[in-house]
């Protein structure tokens, strides 16, 4: 897949490699689309003569509301990851686990 990977050596590279191509997909696909968006932008508002460009202060309530949105959902993933990990919903399921003994 991607030629700048190194040799794999263990019988799991073959599952980082794929890992790391899905990755480095999605993070090219996110980029394509930002770039596309940008250079959209950049064309339809655009200097033009004649037009005189809008003052925004940010007082508005719509705006203030964005804002304040934006900080109510990320505080409240973050309450939600603290009350996880607080239940114990959080704790590592990772790889060698399942491995560890359970028991008295």
């Amino acid at each position: 897949m991607l030629s700048w990977l190194p040799e794999n050596v263990s019988t799991y590279g073959k599952e980082i490699d794929a890992l790391i191509a899905l990755i480095y997909y999605i993070t090219l696909a996110w980029f394509v689309l930002t770039a596309g968006a940008l250079l959209l932008f950049l064309f339809r508002f655009r200097h033009r003569e004649g037009r005189r460009p809008a003052y925004l202060t940010g007082e508005r309530f719509r705006e203030v509301a964005w804002l304040l949105g934006l900080g109510v959902v990320v505080l409240g993933a973050r309450s939600l990851d603290r009350l996880s990990r607080r239940r114990g919903l959080g704790q590592d399921q990772g790889a060698g686990a399942s491995h560890r003994p359970r028991g008295p």
